[in-house]
């Protein structure tokens, strides 16, 4: 993997550009979500986000948490700093190229793009952009998140209303 100072910075700047283009699109819509994916190889990075309006517009009502976290169903998904998550992506596949064992590869990008996550949250960055408390989390797509790897992640990315809401959710999977 590339260095892993470069590439937090880059996923870092990615991140704030996304999120803040995508606060500037979403116009009168309230933002209320934001995620960073991969898939199962880690060799693609991408940004997610929903809104309020776009959320209670769709979905089934019988699995609205459903709705609610998973970055896949929301408006916004591979959206913002496109060319700054190509170029991400474009690493990852380099690296990839050179290393073997995509659970290690897998687990760092997971811990690269949670770190940012965290230190942005920190900063009150995405809450302030949003003008409301944001839902943050970490997916891969195509693939069930291990209870065990996704309950801290969402526990360190969140306050109490949705880190709770989330777990509540976690307790109906099969």
């Amino acid at each position: 993997m590339e260095s892993v100072a470069i590439l937090s910075a880059a996923i870092e700047t990615a991140t704030r550009k996304a999120f803040a283009e995508l606060a500037d699109r979403c116009g009168g819509e309230q933002l209320y979500a934001f995620a960073l994916y991969s898939d199962e190889d880690a060799i693609t990075l991408c940004p997610s986000a929903n809104t309020l309006e776009h959320l209670e517009a769709g979905g089934d009502k019988d699995d609205w948490a459903y709705y609610q976290f998973e970055p896949a169903e929301w408006k916004y998904e591979m959206e913002g700093a496109e060319k700054e998550f190509n170029q991400i992506s474009a690493q990852l596949r380099h690296a990839a190229q050179k290393t073997v064992g995509t659970e290690k590869r897998s687990r760092q990008l997971r811990e690269l793009a949670v770190s940012v996550l965290a230190k942005l949250k920190e900063e009150g960055f995405f809450n302030s952009l949003a003008k409301r408390e944001v839902f943050l989390t970490w997916s891969v797509s195509d693939s069930d998140m291990d209870p065990e790897i996704i309950e801290p992640i969402i526990r360190l990315l969140n306050g109490p209303f949705y880190a709770q809401q989330y777990i509540d959710w976690m307790k109906t999977w099969d």
